[in-house]
């Protein structure tokens, strides 16, 4: 890419540290390091426009990755994710890759919002709830609140490939 300069920020942390502080147009970094990007560099994030590659690896809400960009993310103009796989375990998968993306606009800013209007409690154990299945019609009703900033692409229709 003519006139775009890139640098990939893995290895030790000095090797990260150093990476950061060459002065590029692009930094890549992997998902294991974002919490430390984020929280324990003492760089400070101001990029102007993230790329997740494998958004779906930002599903789980309580994980570290998702609450440090959660935390730097309205600093940021622009995101894009990327996935194969956006709801590999079902449509629950959903509300946390679109929160990151837009900050809870569509899907709600809080999980317990999205599972009581969408969803009801399926296997459980007196008070313990241990998974949840989609209301009628909820699939329809989330795919509608995301259509504007998603899009999705069967490879069939895009790829040939032997």
């Amino acid at each position: 890419m003519k006139g775009l300069s890139y640098s990939v920020a893995v290895g030790t942390e000095k090797e990260r540290i150093d990476a950061l502080m060459t002065r590029s147009t692009m930094y890549i970094i992997n998902r294991e390091n974002v919490d430390w990007l984020v929280n324990k560099s003492g760089i400070p994030f101001d990029f102007d426009m993230v790329v997740i590659d494998e958004l779906s690896s930002f599903k789980s809400y309580g994980a570290k990755r998702f609450k440090s960009l959660l935390k730097v993310r309205p600093s940021v103009n622009r995101i894009v994710g990327l996935t194969g796989t956006p709801s590999s375990n079902g449509l629950m998968d959903l509300w946390a890759e679109f929160r990151i993306l837009d900050l809870g606009q569509r899907l709600g800013r809080y999980i317990t919002h999205y599972r009581n209007t969408y969803f009801t409690p399926d296997k459980r154990n007196a008070q313990v709830i241990f998974s949840y299945k989609p209301l009628p019609g909820a699939e329809d009703k989330i795919y509608k609140q995301i259509s504007d900033i998603t899009i999705s692409m069967k490879s069939i229709e895009y790829l040939k490939m032997p």
